[in-house]
């Protein structure tokens, strides 16, 4: 009897399945008379639409009936499928979250075309630099350089007394290779989260992800620099365009003992985005959740510095502190 009604259950969830999928040939179908739009670009901008809707952060405040009308007379006409890229930035924009985005194949093509690498300083006898920066590259060769480069500079300079760790500019990307570089300063356990209205708390980036993704070797091999460099003074610069990665990056010294945060306030794309590729290679990322710190606080609009100062004069102040409160001079 049970496995009847567990037949009966394949067929009725098969036939609904079936009913929602008609639905919605249909309604694009219907979309696609009104708005004089072809399939093609009916199907995508539905697509597109649909993700914004079930993944924006603050979904509940934005009344979709009455924006898919106005996204989809701004498309009206559209025949290529990158005719609708207006409409979708329309619906981007009125999220108002600081971060989603849609980055078009051509858009893609010229972030990976700029190459930035950690670079180092040293500032003083006592006191070295590490500048991360942007990391848009997603292959894995690129992302391996970029560790390796950060980790010789470390090496190499292991013995200063304190670190400035320079996160401004530093605009986001790929957070695996940032926070991997930092490892040999950060916390045996790599805690960070995410929380949202509608899904509660979840894990951002912890010590199982490094030491199962792509670059577990790294990270590995990271713990064969000095333990003592997890205990030094590190000041952390940042700035109004430390976003995105950059800020997930920085969330990881929040809470870590011997840690200063001097600069400015964050850009404020302090959210988790979830992606989608759209079937032209282009991406649509949609920021779904908040930062969170080891400590439990949560970053809605950004990151405040615990010293505030601006940029001309930042470096000057983080070798102050290291010297007055760490005696790196």
């Amino acid at each position: 009897m049970f496995k009847s009604f567990m037949r009966l259950g394949v067929v009725i969830i098969f036939l609904l399945s079936g009913c929602q999928s008609t639905e919605v040939q249909n309604s694009n179908a219907e979309r696609a008379d009104v708005y004089e739009m072809s399939e093609d670009a009916i199907i995508y901008l539905s697509t597109g639409f649909e993700f914004i809707q079930n993944s924006a952060l603050e979904r509940e405040n934005v009344d979709w009936n009455v924006l898919r009308e106005e996204v989809f007379r701004e498309a009206y006409g559209a025949i290529e499928v990158a005719d609708t890229y207006p409409a979708l930035r329309m619906t981007i924009a009125r999220l108002d979250d600081q971060h989603s985005y849609l980055h078009t194949s051509r858009d893609i093509r010229r972030n990976q075309e700029t190459v930035n690498l950690p670079r180092g300083e040293q500032l003083s006898r006592g006191i070295s630099l590490l500048a991360i920066p942007t990391h848009v590259d997603q292959s894995y060769a690129a992302s391996r350089n970029y560790i390796l480069v950060s980790h010789r500079i470390i090496r190499e300079e292991k013995a200063s007394c304190g670190w400035v760790i320079d996160l401004r500019g530093n605009r986001g990307g790929n957070q695996d290779p940032m926070i991997v570089s930092l490892a040999p300063f950060l916390p045996k356990e790599l805690d960070s989260y995410v929380w949202s209205p509608s899904n509660g708390v979840g894990n951002l980036y912890n010590s199982s992800f490094a030491a199962n993704g792509p670059f577990s070797n790294l990270f590995r091999t990271s713990k064969r620099l000095p333990h003592y460099l997890k205990d030094k003074p590190v000041a952390v610069l940042i700035d109004g365009d430390t976003g995105s990665s950059g800020e997930s990056t920085l969330l990881q010294f929040l809470g870590r003992p011997n840690t200063k945060v001097i600069g400015s306030r964050t850009s404020g794309a302090s959210t988790n985005i979830r992606v989608l590729h759209m079937s032209d290679g282009a991406i649509l990322g949609v920021a779904d959740s908040y930062f969170v710190d080891r400590r439990g606080e949560v970053y809605r609009r950004g990151i405040e510095p615990d010293i505030e100062q601006g940029d001309r004069d930042a470096v000057d102040v983080a070798i102050a502190w290291l010297g007055e409160f760490h005696q790196c001079l």
